[in-house]
């Protein structure tokens, strides 16, 4: 997993990146940021071979999020992840 957080004027913002494990469908996401209210979220999926899944944001909370896709993860299926809300 990787990360990245910053807080520009006003703002927390936050980006991880992670790997479901082959056959699962949810990944959790715990957030490092000082998010204050729940933050808006965007998810992208990355696959060099199987780019045909759906995958949505199914909770959010000041502190975690977890991701799901639409069928079982293929190896090397990738979350991307960026949250944002003002402090």
């Amino acid at each position: 997993m990787s990360a990245a957080h910053c807080t520009p004027r006003g703002v927390n913002f936050e980006a991880q990146t992670d790997t479901f494990t082959v056959g699962e469908s949810s990944l959790t996401f715990n957030l490092a940021g000082q998010h204050k209210r729940v933050p808006m979220v965007t998810v992208i999926c990355e696959n060099s071979t199987n780019a045909n899944y759906n995958m949505f944001v199914s909770s959010v909370s000041k502190t975690q999020v977890i991701v799901e896709i639409s069928a079982a993860a293929p190896a090397n299926l990738v979350a991307h992840i960026k949250a944002i809300s003002t402090l």
